[in-house]
C-alpha cells in the first residue's frame, strides 16, 4: 500500500491524504471526457477520445488511450454525467458503439 502522508506530516496531511486515497483513478479521465461532451454534441466512444486528445494536444499533454478514455466515459456514465442515446454509430473498424450526450 502507498502511503501518501510521511509519519512526521500533521494531522491535516493525514487527513487530505486518507480523502485522496478514496478518490477514483480514473476521476481526472472522467473530468475531461465531461468537458469534453459539454458542447451538447452526441458521440461515441471514438468520437470521445478524439475530442479528449485533441484538447490535450492543444495543451500540449500527451494523448491518452482509447481504453482509458473509455474508463473515464464509463464513471462519467455512471455519476450521471452522460447519458445513452439508445443509438449506436459506426466505428472506425466497422462496428458499432453506443452514442452518448453530455446530461449536464
Amino acid at each position: 500500500m502507498t502511503h501518501l502522508a510521511r509519519t512526521t506530516d500533521p494531522p491535516t496531511s493525514h487527513e487530505n491524504a486518507a480523502e485522496a486515497s478514496k478518490r477514483h483513478p480514473d476521476e481526472r479521465v472522467c473530468w475531461y471526457v465531461v468537458e469534453a461532451m459539454r458542447d451538447g454534441a452526441a458521440r461515441h466512444d471514438e468520437a470521445i477520445a478524439d475530442k479528449v486528445n485533441d484538447a490535450l494536444a492543444v495543451l500540449g499533454a500527451t494523448p491518452l488511450s482509447e481504453s482509458r478514455i473509455r474508463h473515464g466515459r464509463k464513471l462519467a456514465a455512471d455519476r450521471g454525467r452522460l447519458v445513452d442515446t439508445g443509438s449506436r454509430a459506426k466505428t472506425r473498424s466497422g462496428g458499432t458503439s453506443r452514442v452518448w450526450v453530455f446530461a449536464g
